[in-house]
């Protein structure tokens, strides 16, 4: 049969039936009544729907214009489960892609090509080896020749260079391996940023080398070349950066390969801190490096020594994507033949929703509930768990005979109960799922039995019986029961978060206008509060201690505890020197830019007029640098000029100009527009307080901005303006800029004290204005 070219499909038809093939394969037409975007399918759904795909799929001739759809159609077919299909993908497209592309699209079109059949191949169990190290050769050369373009941009290069040396690896090809450590390495040498990284990059390349000589087989050399690029780190040459960073980086081979440099990374690493370190980075290393110890122990043999860091190093970290550790001490507990610990772990895996352990979780307690087991109430309680979090794959279900989650969460709940009598959270389960069905009244007393079982306190759970309390109690009498612990840090910051917000509060209980009008806002505030309070003392505890909850070692988290506690004690009370040492805690912990904001207001606030400035210098650099979305210069550039002055720093105030005009720069056009007349205002401000020293030129740059003020200004910049130009002796222009001030005022937009001020002033500006008469006219 004859392909016409009215029948190949490209450009947009092409984007259409390629999206056509992803909604068949996500069984769209399996189910069309349902409502859910994606149905969730069954595994002989699964089967029948990647069939019908993959079917659908082939029946077409595709014409892909260019790399970026020739990857998609690449990605599906990975999808669907077919790399040979991906790879024959490849083949059939890339020479009509070169004859139609212009010469210089060649090189990128060769290289991507060449590295989509690598990732194609090595998930063929039946490629040939010569074929397999073929390819990965061709993928290098394809690399080595994109490089060499004039616009090709560095971290690309690395990128392919890094990425291919990691499937090299996987697929043992040991020459290519080598290859890309060495392109990586002589790419590194030539960054002049780099620079100061030569002693890690060299590390780095020698421990390549361990790893090339392992996958030849070559163990002795491996050993030696791994203790090779331990030496190198731990003796850098003069003006040379090893930080803690680099060592963890690079220690999991290294301690795997050569055991003996356990030791010296974690001495070096803990150097690498500084003499004084701060608690939270200091426990956070501790973790990684316990981690690392379990890792090394379990592979020598020794088990005991891995279980005991291994509960060391379970805490999960600000660096952490998922759970992945506990999977790994919950087979070892399993193998250890400790099930009873390794059940609390599935149930506090599985209550808590954690990836991947929750999982993983569900499958052991499938198979110890299999066989005879002494902890099967744990178990079924875990299993309980992840039905009502609606984390049981239709698979389980199946298993357990249901296709409800709450059927089979009922059910467990039930069968858990003969196995655990009264078990605190098996009343909590039942409560949560009353309250979800509204019955809010027979949930209360089964959630309070949360106070029982603060170690399952999540802020999920916590929140269902602060929430059940005040919609069976009424709020006011809610916020005087039992204060509900949660033993976790970051669960504590969660409450503290949520609670601090009375709206989203209110929102949640569906409350009338009126029944708003009478919330206790002021107690909502203080329980908020304590539970920041109480996140602080639990995180700390734990840098200090290494003890805790598993929740505890977010050190992020503890940083933006502190902000949040901060906040709370520089505004809702007199707390300011706390506020100040808490932003500080955060900054030492984890810097945000928030914190560094907080920090200077605390400084404002406490007339540190010197150490305000500082801090505020600080900000604007680290936004510059950093980025930082809520940086307004308005909001404190003002501040700024008035502190330099009280401090007889006024010629200073034209750098802060400066800056302000570079932010200006930096703004787009609707943002610098809608900004104009704050800018200007904050401008004026600055300028009154430059006039103390520099009198002419401020007074001239006053009146070159008041003509654009008094169009679009809001009632302070003009009211700014109009103290500037009184100070300056022109007393007939203030007091037409404060009377301006004065008419432009919107309570939507200016603050009552700016107006107040402004009236006064022309008071002010008219006896001013009659002492500057002569005296023969002040009476006409």
């Amino acid at each position: 049969m004859t392909t016409t070219n009215a029948d190949v499909l490209r450009d947009d038809a092409l984007d259409a039936f390629l999206d056509q093939v992803i909604a068949v394969a996500r069984g769209d037409n399996l189910n069309p009544g349902d409502d859910d975007e994606h149905p969730e399918l069954n595994e002989a759904q699964e089967i029948q729907a990647r069939a019908d795909a993959c079917a659908l799929l082939s029946s077409r001739t595709l014409a892909p214009a260019d790399l970026s759809v020739l990857e998609r159609l690449f990605r599906i077919w990975l999808w669907l489960e077919q790399p040979a299909r991906a790879q024959a993908a490849i083949d059939a497209h890339e020479p009509a892609l070169l004859s139609e592309r212009p010469p210089g699209d060649h090189p990128d079109i060769v290289e991507m090509c060449a590295l989509w059949r690598v990732e194609a191949a090595v998930q063929q169990a039946d490629t040939p080896p010569a074929q397999l190290a073929a390819l990965f050769e061709a993928a290098a050369d394809g690399i080595g020749a994109a490089s060499r373009q004039p616009d090709r941009p560095e971290h690309l290069t690395r990128h392919r260079w890094s990425g291919l040396m990691n499937d090299a690896r996987l697929a043992r090809q040991a020459d290519i391996h080598e290859r890309c450590a060495r392109e990586l390495h002589a790419l590194h040498v030539q960054l002049p940023e780099r620079q100061a990284w030569r002693t890690y990059d060299d590390a780095a390349l020698q421990l390549s080398l361990a790893l090339t000589a392992e996958l030849r087989g070559e163990a002795a050399q491996a050993q030696q070349l791994a203790l090779k690029a331990a030496q190198t780190l731990a003796h850098p040459a003069a003006g040379q950066d090893v930080d803690e960073d680099d060592w963890l980086r690079l220690a999991p081979d290294l301690v795997r390969l050569a055991p003996d440099t356990q030791a010296l990374v974690d001495e070096r690493a803990r150097q690498a801190l500084g003499p004084n370190p701060n608690p939270a980075r200091l426990r956070d290393l501790s973790v990684r490096l316990a981690r690392l110890q379990a890792t090394s122990c379990w592979a020598q043999g020794n088990r005991a020594g891995a279980l005991a860091a291994a509960r060391r190093g379970r805490f999960l970290l600000t660096s952490d994507n998922d759970d992945a550790f506990t999977v790994t001490l919950m087979d070892w507990l399993m193998a250890c033949d400790q099930e009873a610990e390794a059940a609390r772990l599935a149930l506090d895996a599985c209550w808590n929703q954690r990836e991947p352990s929750g999982a993983h979780a569900v499958t052991l307690a499938h198979r110890q509930l299999a066989i005879p087991s002494d902890h099967a109430g744990l178990w079924t309680l875990a299993l309980a768990a992840a039905a009502f979090e609606g984390d049981l794959s239709p698979h389980d279900l199946q298993t357990l005979g249901h296709d409800d989650a709450d059927q089979a969460t009922r059910h467990l709940i039930s069968h858990a109960n003969a196995l655990l009598p009264n078990h605190p959270a098996l009343a909590v389960l039942e409560g949560r799922l009353l309250r979800r069905e509204g019955q809010l009244a027979q949930a209360l007393p089964k959630l309070e039995r949360l106070l029982d079982i603060p170690d399952l306190a999540n802020s999920d759970c916590a929140l269902d019986l602060w929430y059940t309390r005040m919609q069976v109690l009424g709020s006011a009498q809610a916020m005087n029961q039992r204060f509900v612990e949660a033993n976790s840090g970051n669960w504590s910051y969660a409450l503290g978060v949520t609670l601090s917000d009375p709206d989203t509060v209110m929102d949640q209980l569906a409350l009338t206008d009126a029944q708003r009008e009478a919330f206790p806002s002021d107690a909502l505030d203080a329980l908020s509060t304590r539970y920041y309070e109480r996140a602080l003392m639990q995180f700390e505890a734990f840098f200090a201690t290494g003890e805790g909850h598993v929740r505890d070692g977010d050190i992020h988290t503890y940083s933006m505890n502190c902000n949040n506690l901060a906040i709370a004690y520089r505004t809702g009370t007199d707390r300011t020197e706390e506020a100040l040492a808490l932003h500080r805690k955060g900054l030492a912990a984890s810097p945000f830019a928030e914190h560094k904001l907080g920090a200077m207001w605390c400084l404002y606030k406490l007339d540190r007029h010197a150490e305000f400035v500082e801090a505020a210098e600080q900000l604007w650099h680290y936004a510059q640098d950093h980025g930082f979305g809520r940086h307004d210069p308005n909001s404190y550039f003002s501040n700024v000029a008035w502190a330099l002055q009280h401090i007889n720093r006024g010629h200073e105030i034209e750098i802060w100009l400066d800056r302000l005009r570079q932010w200006r720069t930096q703004q787009p056009d609707s943002e610098l527009q809608e900004n104009r007349p704050w800018l200007l205002g904050c401008e004026a401000s600055m300028l009154d307080y430059l006039y103390r020293s520099k009198p002419d030129d401020a007074l001239a740059r006053m009146q070159a901005i008041r003509p654009e003020l008094m169009a679009c200004g809001r009632t302070w910049g003009l009211r700014r303006l109009g103290d500037g130009l009184l100070d300056a002796g022109q007393a007939q222009l203030a007091l037409e800029t404060y009377e301006r001030a004065v008419a432009v005022f919107d309570p939507e937009l200016d603050m009552e004290e700016a107006r107040t001020h402004a009236l006064s002033a022309i008071d002010k500006a008219r006896e001013a204005v009659r002492k500057a008469k002569p005296f023969w006219r002040r009476w006409l």
